[in-house]
This record gives C-alpha cells, sequence and structure tokens, in this order.
C-alpha cells in the first residue's frame, strides 16, 4: 500500500527519517531535473537541493497537501521560490558590483525567473526592480499610469511635462522591461508574458 504524502509529511514532522527517506526516494529525481534544467553551476544545484530538503525535513509542517493527500505542487512551488531567490541573489551581486547600472541597465539586469506556475505578480516584482534603476522621470511616470492608473493627461499634468513626453517615455519603459524579460520566456508559460505585455500596451 503506497502511503499518501500527507501521511509521510505528518510522519517527517515527528522527525521519522524512514517516512523522510521515502518522500525523498518519491521526489528526488524531479526536483534535481527541475533545478538543473533551470541553474547550470553544479555547486549552486547541490546547495539548492540540499537547503530544500532541509526544508522539508525541518518545516513539514508548512507544506501544503491537496484533497488527495499529494503535496507534489506544493514542493514544486516552494522548490521554484528559491530558485528565483537564487537568481534574484545574481542580480543584487551584479548591482553591487557595477557602479554605473543605473546608465547601462540593459547590458547589467537580466531578471530570470523559474517555474513554469509562475504567477504574474512575480513578473510584476521583478519589473519593479528593474524600474527602480531607471532614471527619476521614467520611475514617476510608471508609478502614475501603472501603478496608480493615471491617465496620460493627469500624469502629464501631475508632473508639469507634455502628453507627448508621457507617452514616448512610456514607449521606452514598456521597451525597456520587454527586453529585460525576454529571458525569462525560456523559462515561463509563454502566455503569462503576452498578457503582462499585452497588460502594459494598455497603457501607452
Amino acid at each position: 500500500m503506497v502511503i499518501s504524502d500527507k501521511k509521510l509529511l505528518e510522519n517527517i514532522s515527528k522527525k521519522d527519517e524512514s517516512a523522510f527517506k521515502e518522500l525523498y526516494d518519491r521526489y528526488s529525481q524531479s526536483i534535481l531535473k527541475q533545478v538543473s534544467s533551470r541553474i547550470k553551476d553544479i555547486n549552486a544545484i547541490e546547495d539548492l537541493c540540499q537547503e530544500f530538503w532541509l526544508f522539508v525535513w525541518t518545516s513539514s509542517s508548512l507544506i501544503r497537501i491537496n484533497e488527495e493527500g499529494d503535496a507534489s505542487k506544493s514542493l514544486f512551488y516552494i522548490l521554484s521560490k528559491r530558485i528565483l531567490d537564487y537568481y534574484r541573489h545574481i542580480t543584487k551581486s551584479i548591482i553591487i558590483q557595477n557602479e554605473n547600472i543605473e546608465n547601462d541597465v540593459s547590458k547589467n539586469i537580466q531578471y530570470c525567473h523559474v517555474f513554469e506556475d509562475l504567477v504574474e505578480k512575480d513578473i510584476i516584482e521583478l519589473v519593479d526592480q528593474l524600474v527602480n534603476k531607471l532614471p527619476q522621470l521614467d520611475q514617476k511616470i510608471y508609478q502614475l499610469r501603472i501603478k496608480r492608473g493615471y491617465s496620460i493627461k493627469e500624469t502629464a499634468n501631475q508632473l508639469s511635462i507634455s502628453e507627448k513626453t508621457v507617452q514616448s517615455h512610456m514607449t521606452k519603459i514598456t521597451s525597456e522591461i520587454r527586453s529585460q524579460l525576454t529571458f525569462i520566456s525560456l523559462f515561463v508559460n509563454s502566455s503569462i508574458l503576452l498578457n503582462f505585455y499585452d497588460y502594459l500596451n494598455s497603457f501607452l
């Protein structure tokens, strides 16, 4: 009789090593495959997998299961977040190492995501990080148009610039965002990005 993920996790919470081994055997190859397909650094792959399984051992009560007692979706979601953190760390390292990053964003930042179930809010979070490195006027226009929903006319009045200037900067901002998100398309369901691009285009 096959023991459900739910039961294994309950036993793991009681520090049952045999239950942990069974869950590990059940998912370890799939976990390794997911990480290896997204990260090429062998040491990083090993470290991330170890950290993931340590989390399972120490925090099994935080892993969700569905009505059938299956935990796979939750496990892979947690994994995706850890891979995302890995890429965020790389991105921050690039920013720290390059003192001229604000004047050369397109050459120094590449945002990567890692899981086909990536939700739009995660893309927006990455975009926010990119926008924060753009010139001040671009940041203000983005905040007013995208974040606060101001019209082109309202944005122009708020910033004391022409509507034409708002439109031209929005076109530039959108183009910059698209160029930085190109690499993500290797990892994300294309419909998610297309929907996000359509959302941005609606503000032009």
